[in-house]
């Protein structure tokens, strides 16, 4: 989910000559994303809500070692964006020594239930520390109906360090350190190799191709780059501002109300849970129908804004925009390591 935040990052610079090989440029869809980060004081997060059911209490240490033995392993996980001298924005990986102290992890005394409500004031702030993600842990509530603990976990992504299909993976692979570090098979302090940074995907999907290869050298060598870097910026700021207002909120404006803080009330989130049996159903159906299910809850969701915006179909052109994105990860030769986490839309 991607939405505005209200925080820029703050700036880091390095020089050229700075030494090191683990860092890289950003590629220009991620440059892309950054600058909308900047622009309209930004557009480029991912959300995740994980929400835990278990007999015990969470053990907050558990979540900090995860993370932790998580960050060991991906290197964007580690990842600041850098500022060069010349005006390029770079991709450094920091020690996990230095991760160590830059985690932010914090706790809120909202309810882990309540989490829907108080997802765009936890999720829409960059982190303050460099790091491109942090993670706000809700109040536990316990179930007495099941006498199980519930817990909600908020992750916030920048959006130019992984993609809705990475941000899935990581979902998996932290709750499998979590459970390794509470049944005791695992332990904070445990040796993990760091996989690879690999390069921006557009870079690995046209490896050996003469054409892309020949206009990255015009970019690099004939200074177009700041030239090309200046024309996105303005074609962005163009976009933005002559794009036509939502029919939706036209048709049912937001909430304008003031909260009791004196700032403008945050927008609610409206949740569609399916049950085990019904994202089966909805799979088998996309399978049957060559489509994927991103496609499906999208086309969905537009029939259901159409019927909404217009009840009496008296204007049948009704169009919604929607830009999709692909993942791309098949299209790369080689194909990355598969618990890497990165941008590959």
């Amino acid at each position: 989910m991607r939405y505005l935040t209200r925080e820029a990052r703050p700036k880091r610079t390095m020089s050229a000559n700075s030494t090191g090989s683990n860092r890289r440029r950003l590629g220009h869809f991620e440059e892309m994303l950054d600058i909308q980060s900047m622009e309209k004081t930004g557009t480029g997060n991912i959300c995740v809500s994980i929400s835990i059911t278990s007999k015990q209490s969470l053990v907050h240490q558990h979540v900090h070692d995860a993370l932790l033995l998580l960050s060991k392993r991906q290197p964007m996980l580690r990842a600041v964006i850098a500022t060069m001298t010349n005006g390029d924005k770079y991709f450094e990986i920091k020690e996990i020594n230095e991760v160590i102290t830059m985690l932010d992890i914090t706790t809120s005394d909202v309810k882990a239930f309540d989490w829907q409500s108080m997802w765009f004031e936890y999720t829409a702030k960059q982190s303050g520390n460099g790091l491109l993600w942090r993670v706000v842990i809700l109040q536990e509530e316990f179930m007495q109906d099941t006498k199980d603990y519930a817990n909600t976990l908020m992750f916030n992504f920048n959006h130019a360090c992984i993609d809705g299909v990475s941000s899935v993976k990581f979902c998996e692979q932290f709750l499998k350190y979590m459970n390794g570090l509470a049944n005791g098979t695992t332990t904070a302090d445990e040796e993990i190799a760091s996989l690879e940074l690999l390069p921006q995907v557009h870079e690995i999907v046209t490896r050996g191709r003469i054409w892309h290869s020949l206009f990255n050298f015009i970019l690099a060598y004939c200074g177009l780059r700041p030239i090309m870097k200046f024309c996105l910026e303005k074609m962005f700021n163009r976009l933005i501002q002559k794009k036509p207002c939502n029919p939706y909120h036209v048709q049912f404006p937001p909430n304008s109300e003031v909260s009791t803080s004196g700032v403008p009330s945050l927008p609610q989130l409206s949740v569609k849970v399916f049950t085990e049996n019904e994202t089966k159903d909805i799979i088998k159906a996309c399978r049957a129908n060559n489509c994927t299910v991103t496609a499906a809850i999208a086309a969905a969701a537009h029939l259901a804004f159409c019927e909404l915006i217009e009840p009496d179909q008296s204007n049948p052109e009704v169009e919604l925009e929607l830009p999709f994105a692909i993942d791309a990860q098949r299209l790369c030769n080689p194909k990355p390591h598969q618990e890497y986490l990165g941008q590959f839309a």
